[in-house]
């Protein structure tokens, strides 16, 4: 220190582009007078980041910059990154299986020929492959002949590798002729720097950088030293374990802000250099590439001025950084939906039909008989399936993305609905049937003396318990684990080199799917095997006041066996979209209109008939014997005055 000016005084070594040698020079250094304050780093990356870790240990600064780190904070996805020591082909290979599209390749001017040879070899090379290198390689470096493990490659064979790829370089002298802080502009310092050399510098020499770092170390340990003079304190004081100092450097460097030979000069937090960075394009005629300033990186306002009208790309198209994954929605053919809708339509149209029937002639014998207001349940079950058939279709063709997940709710709900109050009902008669009849025959004494009344009231809370055990299902279902929309890829063709079409369907899905359906299968295939059951043995029954039991015992085997194939054949399909729908929409319809047909149109056709069923033929009994047997006249009295409800 003298006068308050801080005198800096460098020493320096040659360490041809060794680590050993800068390792060996940095120990020399360390450990022979003075101390040293700040690290100066050398030319060559492959000496000074190995340098910059091992100077860390004796709290020495110097920054240096990491290309994954910058990219990754970008938003910049890497695909890979290889490394080599001498052979090339397995990091080449690597990159290729990846399908890397932009190669940033650092290496130097002989190990660059291995690498682009390695790549024409594995075919790396045409209109889809950007390479972007260093941009201080020297001259012509491709015009040689390369012998690698795949094989050999001529300078042709290496430029049609490297056809017009980029390079990337900092701006080395700043053009402008703004005054720099030595008081003199760029032009005239580097006039004066001549004049003392006695020959001119080289113009892409690293002169500028070292220039504006040693002034960027100065500027930090002068406003260093200010803070520490405050305390009665100097650099000079500095040793190699003083973490204060150290870090008070550190922290001033990111402070630095001013005009250099290379432009401005300012340092990230991280310690990296903020400079513009050039962007050049190397253009081939022949075997002579030449550079094309492209683009200009300006980091102090972080934006990149491309010239696009200058860039030329092989095969006159841009090339993508990766095959773009087009995701393509599969949705359910519209003319199936449309076809498969229109055909549930009719179907609750007739079910509305048979619901008006039985509501205007309800008070007619034949029909009162049959339980009215049973079959109101049965037709209102029957509409609720028929419209589950556009449920199940519905996708984000009709609804918004948002109340997707309404539709999965209404997947749950709707067809069980439906099939309990369908199904249930036809369950309740069969069971009265089986009371009356099957009951009668395994206890004759007190069928004799203890008339079975079972009535609609009856039979409806019947139907209201099995409807309570679905709503406890389904409402614990979704409220401990509720249905979620999850994407599944079903199929993948290249469309082009650049693109790849994903066809994509959503499916309703839970986190315990499986356990869900295993207990809800459980509960309607308990109810299914208990109606099967009923009904094989009413199968004999026929009589004319129980005008409709043939035909509910056959709407019971028909849910049974379409229930059965359906749930097993589109759990299959389930992926299979269009197939697994038109089936389900196929068992749904038929299945209801079998039921309908089965329970109505006898009715509709004796009606037509005019025949009243309390006299003449149909009034006389068609039974099994055991059966015959086993029915009592107060079963008789019973079945002829049973109200309904």
């Amino acid at each position: 220190m003298n006068s308050g000016l801080l005198h800096i005084y460098i020493n320096r070594s040659n360490v041809y582009g060794s680590v050993n040698y800068a390792q060996r020079a940095f120990f020399n250094y360390v450990y022979y007078k003075p101390t040293k304050i700040m690290l100066l780093g050398a030319d060559f990356s492959t000496v000074t980041e190995p340098l910059a870790t091992t100077s860390s240990l004796w709290n020495l600064i110097q920054a240096m910059s990491s290309l994954r780190t910058s990219l990754t904070a970008a938003n910049i996805k890497i695909n890979g990154y290889e490394t080599f020591r001498e052979d090339p082909y397995d990091a080449v290979r690597a990159l290729k299986s990846r399908d890397a599209r932009i190669i940033i390749a650092n290496f130097y001017e002989k190990q660059g020929a291995h690498v682009l040879c390695e790549a024409y070899h594995q075919n790396m090379r045409g209109g889809k492959y950007v390479w972007i290198l260093l941009g201080w390689l020297q001259g012509q470096w491709w015009n040689t002949t390369v012998i690698a493990r795949s094989g050999n490659c001529t300078s042709k064979e290496l430029i049609e590798v490297l056809d017009n790829h980029f390079t990337t370089d900092l701006v080395y002298l700043n053009d402008d002729n703004e005054t720099i802080p030595s008081g003199k502009n760029v032009k005239q310092l580097v006039t004066e720097l001549e004049d003392r050399l006695g020959y001119p510098p080289q113009t892409h020499g690293y002169y500028p950088f070292a220039y504006d770092a040693i002034y960027a170390m100065a500027f930090a340990m002068n406003v260093t030293e200010n803070q520490l003079s405050k305390n009665n304190k100097s650099l000079s004081q500095f040793h190699y374990g003083d973490i204060t100092m150290a870090k008070m450097l550190k922290d001033n460097m990111d402070y630095v802000k001013f005009r250099g030979l290379t432009g401005p000069v300012s340092f990230k937090s991280t310690g990296d250099r903020e400079g513009n960075t050039k962007i050049n394009q190397i253009q081939f005629e022949g075997n002579v590439g030449n550079k094309v300033l492209v683009g200009i990186y300006k980091s102090s306002s972080k934006e990149i001025v491309m010239n696009r009208q200058l860039i030329r790309w092989t095969d006159n198209s841009t090339p993508v950084a990766a095959v773009r994954r087009i995701i393509e929605p599969t949705s359910i053919n519209l003319d199936l939906f449309i076809g498969a809708c229109a055909t549930a339509a009719l179907g609750i149209v007739l079910a509305i039909g048979f619901l008006i029937f039985n509501l205007v002639y309800r008070n007619h014998r034949y029909i009162k008989m049959s339980s009215p207001n049973l079959n109101n349940i049965i037709i209102l079950g029957c509409i609720i399936m028929y419209a589950s058939v556009c449920v199940f279709g519905l996708d984000n063709r009709f609804i918004p993305e948002h109340l997707l997940v309404l539709i999965c709710s209404l997947r749950m709900w709707v067809p069980i609905i439906g099939f309990t109050l369908a199904f249930g009902t036809m369950f309740a008669k069969t069971y009265r049937i089986y009371k009356i009849f099957v009951g009668s025959r395994s206890n004759k004494k007190v069928a004799v003396s203890i008339p079975q009344i079972i009535t609609d009231t009856q039979l409806v809370i019947l139907v209201g318990i099995l409807l309570s055990i679905d709503f406890i299902l389904l409402a614990t279902w979704q409220l401990i684990d509720p249905p979620t929309i999850q994407r599944f890829n079903i199929s993948t063709y290249q469309k082009s080199q650049d693109e790849t079409i994903v066809s994509q369907i959503w499916l309703c899905h839970s986190k315990h799917n499986l356990y869900w359906f295993i207990a809800l299968y459980t509960e309607k295939g308990l109810l299914l095997l208990a109606g099967m059951f009923l009904a094989w043995e009413t199968r004999g029954v026929r009589y004319a006041a129980l005008n409709d039991s043939q035909y509910i015992a056959m709407s019971v085997y028909n849910v049974v066996i379409l229930s059965g194939v359906g749930v097993l054949v589109v759990s299959i399909m389930a992926k299979s979209i269009n197939a697994a729908y038109a089936l389900m929409s196929a068992l749904l319809i038929f299945g209801n209109t079998v039921i309908l047909c089965l329970v109505f149109v006898p009715k509709f056709i004796e009606f037509k008939r005019k025949d009243d069923p309390i006299h003449g033929d149909s009034r006389r009994p068609s039974m099994n014997p055991s059966a015959m047997q086993s029915i009592s006249a107060t079963n008789m009295a019973l079945i002829s005055k049973t109200p309904s409800t």
